[in-house]
Parts: structure tokens; C-alpha cells; sequence
């Protein structure tokens, strides 16, 4: 755990702190510590309550994410954490900092390994999906573009292939570039068929870690800062990636309801 002063150390001087405690002054609390988690995120604790402190990259982002939230209550999805309205945000070095509602978490983590999670995972992003698609026009977030995506991913791999085949041969290489470039090809073809369902707010980040199980054993969807207006196929798609490495195979995979409505899909495919 990381004391208060090694923060302001790791970040050149103190003023990050005295940012910390002045916010929290004008909302009459205390600041009584500070620990590090990531590089723009702290735990933050005072003599009354505890929080989480957050970066993030622009005065805009930060609002698409608080307008999610508060839509998601209104709309009766209520498994993420609240902003924090009353501690007043602050600039530090090109980011704007907010204050977040602190969820106590289980001992029981979220993960891919187990059938009953990666069902509860599905169920909540089913959830989040339906109240999304009542409010996403209202939020001035981008369309997922999922070939440009991978176009991007194409070319950055290709870009990294002479470093990479000093570890794999480069018929490896090859073969799996081959399987990126037909994947991309067909994802052209029927990139239509992504369009089947209404749009709604995707999450576009479902690793596990996005998924945060509460002390009370109820699990939260959390870290929205990839959203973006899309079918819900495209969190479907991701999620489906996820956990492949711990299914048994295809058959497996389209046994959840969810993705067995994309069974006959070629751009899900």
C-alpha cells in the first residue's frame, strides 16, 4: 500500500494531494488516506466514508460516464457505482478527477472459470443492454466500428511481426495473419447482419475484472470509459472470446442463451 507522501513523490511534488484534500474540504471531509491502485486511480478514505478517485481523459468523457449512470438508475439498472456529485472534481496534469462511490467487494472475485459466472455475466450484460437501448441517443459518445477495429488490430500486429518472429517461426506468423485477413474479409461481407438488433450502449471492455461482485454477492458491471453506440452483439462477440479459453468448444459456446441467437449469424461467425 502505497502512504500519501509516496504518492506525491511518484508524481513529481504534493500538488496532487493538496488537490485531494481541498476537494474534499469543500464538502467538509477529511482526508485520513491515500493509496494507489492504477496510475490514475486511487482509494481514497476519510474519517466518515471511503471512495474511489478516477482520471479521466476529458471534461467530456467524464460526462458521458456520469450521464450513463445516472440514466441506468432512472431506467432501473442499478448494479455500478454512483459519481460522487457533492466532492467537487479537480485538473491534475491533462485529466479531470472524480470522486466514485466505493463498492465492497466479496471474497469471491468474478471470473471466467466457473459456468454459473460466466452465465451471471451474460445475464447482467442482457440487463445492461435493455436499459441502454432507452436512453443511447441521449449520449454524445461514437458508433462501435467493428471492422475498423480490427483493421487497426491487423496492422498493428503486422507491424510487430519481425519482433514477434524472434520468438515464433514465422509460418505461425503467417498463418495467423492469414486467419485475420479472412475473419476481416468476411466480417465485410456480412457486417450488415451486426445491424439485426437495435442499437443500445455497448460497454465494449467485458473483461472480468469489468465485472465486480459485491460483499453482498449481487455482481456489478463497473470501468465504462470504452463505451460506445452499437448493437449489443458487439459486448456478445468480445465476451464470447473471453471465455472460449475456458469452455470445452463450439457446442459448448452456443448453450447460453444469449450467444445462441447469434448461432446463424455470419458477422457474429
Amino acid at each position: 500500500m502505497q502512504t500519501m507522501n509516496r504518492i506525491g513523490d511518484k508524481r513529481g511534488n504534493d500538488s496532487f494531494d493538496a488537490q485531494v484534500r481541498q476537494s474534499l474540504r469543500e464538502a467538509g471531509k477529511d482526508l485520513q488516506g491515500m493509496d494507489q491502485i492504477r496510475d490514475n486511480v486511487f482509494f481514497v478514505h476519510t474519517s466518515s466514508s471511503r471512495y474511489v478517485l478516477k482520471g479521466f481523459g476529458s471534461e467530456r468523457k467524464l460526462q458521458a460516464q456520469k450521464t450513463l449512470t445516472k440514466k441506468l438508475r432512472k431506467n432501473g439498472f442499478r448494479k455500478t457505482y454512483r459519481f460522487i456529485d457533492d466532492i467537487p472534481s479537480f485538473y491534475y496534469r491533462g485529466e479531470i478527477y472524480q470522486f466514485i462511490e466505493f463498492l465492497n467487494g466479496s471474497d469471491h472475485e468474478f471470473t471466467y472459470h466457473s459456468r454459473f459466472n460466466r452465465e451471471e455475466g451474460m445475464d447482467l450484460l442482457d440487463d445492461f443492454h435493455r436499459a441502454t437501448g432507452t436512453f443511447s441517443k441521449d449520449l454524445f459518445i461514437s458508433e462501435f466500428d467493428q471492422v475498423k477495429k480490427w483493421e487497426e488490430r491487423i496492422k498493428e500486429f503486422s507491424s510487430y511481426a519481425d519482433e514477434i518472429s524472434r520468438y515464433v517461426p514465422d509460418d505461425y506468423i503467417e498463418e495467423w495473419l492469414s486467419w485475420g485477413r479472412w475473419g476481416l474479409d468476411g466480417l465485410k461481407k456480412y457486417e450488415n447482419r451486426f445491424y439485426d438488433e437495435r442499437s443500445c450502449i455497448v460497454h465494449g471492455d467485458v473483461a472480468y475484472h469489468n465485472f465486480f461482485r459485491k460483499r453482498s454477492g449481487s455482481l456489478y458491471l463497473i470501468d465504462f470509459d470504452l463505451i460506445s453506440k452499437g448493437p449489443p452483439i458487439i459486448d456478445f462477440l468480445q465476451y464470447a472470446n473471453r471465455i472460449m479459453p475456458h469452455i470445452s468448444g463450439t457446442e459448448e459456446l452456443f448453450s447460453y442463451k444469449q450467444l445462441n441467437r447469434y448461432r446463424g449469424n455470419k458477422a457474429f461467425l
